[in-house]
């Protein structure tokens, strides 16, 4: 989600600029989120989200603040949606791992799917 801004800025200048802003989030989410799995096995899930979020803050307010200083060219928005796509995919299945440490297993399934829906519908309503 936070690549929206990227997205939209990237909008203003061009279409295509807007698509490769997009894939260059997306690319690495799908390499890497198989590696953010098995790190979150390995290490704790918890550990890995409280990494990955603090990350993904941290690169927040550095584009924010790229956005704010001074126009970013096409080269500064690629970047900083690959960095947010790698992140992201160790956020994702780390996050996804929360709710069986947080539920007892006669509701996990309720708790899953409670999670999915609001996931979905999160990006239902807000922004890709």
């Amino acid at each position: 989600m936070l690549v929206f801004g990227l997205v939209w800025h990237a909008a203003l200048v061009s279409p295509t600029l807007a698509a490769t802003v997009l894939s260059a989030q997306v690319v690495p989410r799908v390499l890497l989120t198989l590696h953010g799995g098995a790190l979150s096995d390995r290490i704790g899930a918890f550990r890995v989200m409280i990494a990955a979020n603090t990350t993904l803050c941290a690169l927040a307010a550095t584009g924010a603040f790229a956005m704010m200083v001074t126009v970013p060219g096409a080269n500064t928005l690629v970047v900083i949606a690959v960095a947010l796509g790698a992140v992201d995919a160790f956020n994702i299945p780390a996050s996804a791992s929360v709710p069986k440490l947080l539920v007892d297993a006669h509701a996990l399934g309720r708790a899953i799917a409670a999670r999915q829906m609001l996931t979905q519908g999160a990006v239902l309503c807000g922004p890709p």
